[in-house]
């Protein structure tokens, strides 16, 4: 194969059951389908009404419960709980039913929609060119000064009684003040499917490991993990396809998920598979590949178990562990390929009584590899006379291997200080080897708004050669501050 080579470039109660059971008679007539839409209209408001005051007295209950529990008054504090539970069970039947009768003139009311802002201000004894070279994720900030890099617009919903949908879109300027957008995830996924099966399509992050799937207003820390961002791209593990997970049955207290999908192997969400023509992968250049077979798509699979068990001071341990795979073709040539393999553990402690879900501890570790095989090329390049040549650049395996492990300490609501080591190495793709030491102080005013600030330290080797005016170790501190305008779901555990 003859390529041109291109440049270089680099948690609440319930209320009284007497309130239920006015709310519940109230709405009666909800149950019924509406005779029009101005009637659809006026119902919808009655039950955001309804609501409403279930909310208030919920609240309320709320806080009863928190004052007997600081008074150890056990016995009432279990009958709270109790109300609780049965409160949920109810206002599901409650919430569900009205949507299943007023139709499609109200299905809008029951999106949900949000909108997560974020924001990053700070600098670096690196020079902004030479901050590419070390926040290698395209959310976490780039420029010395101000970077406004990930503005979620985000909305799902229930479809029906079979599909869920989500949609989340992103707004960003880059480092040249330039307005981009992208269609972050876009996809349904089913409900009810028998014996444990969920199957998702659309546009999604792959569920490889724990933290590539997640989005920046879930992270703990500021910017990727330096091994994710070198093996899986500054974008991230995602693109357009399906998959199919199963919910194994078992008999202990600890369920198993294993799940399995494939998607299109090219774009720059791609970047360890067909990823964009002409990007440089070492010695060779991507060049362009058909996708003619099943075995030119990218596939991946996981497996994953998670448990909770009695821990220190009356607590809880809660643990995951989880195994990950991906494979797909690579654009070097017709024989060119790619496995990723990844193994991540999550293990988080809570005492037997908290406040608001205060203190915990958690610790979180990844660890990835991977091959990149690469074909046979021959390239034509400058002959250093006016002219060109062509130069045969053999087959090789290049290799990329790192991990990042981080322990966050909830030590007092609404503070918690985190401390996270990455390292990654590569034998070819990369010049060699990146170390970052991180800490993080995280203040949360609400549970819609996040304060932040974390200190880090990079080595990379070759920053220096790359990079004029620049070390390869640089220290940068950063404010971050996140707001949740709207309601947004709580993420997995």
């Amino acid at each position: 194969m003859t390529v041109s080579r291109p440049p270089v470039r680099g948690r609440r109660a319930r209320p009284a059951p007497f309130l239920l059971a006015a709310v519940l008679a109230s709405s009666g007539a909800a149950f019924a389908p509406p005779a029009s839409a101005d009637d659809a209209a006026d119902e919808v408001r009655r039950l955001r009404a309804d609501l409403d005051a279930e909310r208030s007295a919920r609240g309320a209950l709320e806080a009863r419960l928190a004052a007997l529990e600081r008074a150890q008054s056990a016995p009432a504090a279990d009958e709270i709980r109790a109300q609780i539970d049965a409160y949920m069970t109810e206002k599901s039947l409650f919430e569900t039913a009205p949507a299943a009768s007023l139709g499609a003139a109200s299905s809008a009311s029951f999106l949900d929609v949000s909108v997560m802002l974020a924001a990053q201000f700070g600098s670096s004894t690196a020079t902004d060119e030479a901050l590419g070279g070390i926040m290698l994720g395209d959310h976490d900030p780039h420029v010395r000064g101000a970077n406004v890099r990930n503005e979620e617009l985000v909305v799902s919903a229930d479809v029906d009684p079979y599909f869920t949908g989500f949609l989340d879109v992103v707004w960003k300027i880059d480092e040249e003040g330039e307005s981009q957008f992208e269609l972050e995830e876009a996809y349904g996924q089913t409900t009810s499917l028998p014996c444990g099966l969920q199957w998702k399509l659309g546009q999604f992050f792959t569920e490889f490991g724990r933290s590539n799937p997640t989005h920046p207003h879930a992270w703990e820390f500021m910017n990727t993990p330096v091994v994710l961002g070198r093996v899986f791209g500054p974008d991230g593990y995602r693109g357009q396809g399906m998959r199919l997970s199963w919910a194994v049955p078992t008999c202990g207290s600890c369920p198993i998920t294993l799940l399995a999908g494939w998607q299109n192997a090219r774009g720059e969400t791609q970047a360890s598979f067909l990823g964009e023509e002409g990007e440089e992968m070492g010695d060779h250049v991507l060049v362009e590949r058909d996708v003619a077979r099943l075995s030119d798509l990218s596939w991946h699979a996981r497996a994953e178990m998670s448990c909770d068990r009695p821990g220190p001071c009356a607590g809880t341990l809660s643990w995951l562990a989880g195994l990950s795979a991906a494979y797909g073709p690579n654009a070097t040539g017709p024989d060119g390929s790619t496995s990723v393999y990844g193994a991540d553990f999550f293990l988080k402690w809570r005492p037997g009584s908290t406040d608001g879900g205060w203190p915990w501890v958690a610790w979180q570790t990844e660890v990835v590899w991977r091959d990149y095989r690469a074909d046979d090329q021959v390239q034509t390049v400058d002959d250093g006379a006016g002219g060109t040549t062509d130069v045969l650049v053999p087959s090789k395996t290049y290799e990329d291997w790192g991990f990042y492990s981080q322990l966050v300490w909830g030590f007092c609501r609404p503070w918690t200080v985190g401390l996270r080591l990455d390292w990654a190495d590569s034998d070819g793709i990369y010049p060699g080897s990146h170390t970052r030491v991180s800490g993080a102080l995280t203040y949360y005013p609400s549970e819609f708004s996040r304060l932040r600030l974390q200190v880090q330290w990079d080595d990379v080797d070759g920053l220096s050669d790359e990079y004029a005016h620049t070390d390869d170790g640089n220290v940068s501190v950063w404010l971050g501050v996140d707001l949740a305008l709207g309601k947004h779901g709580a993420h997995k555990f």
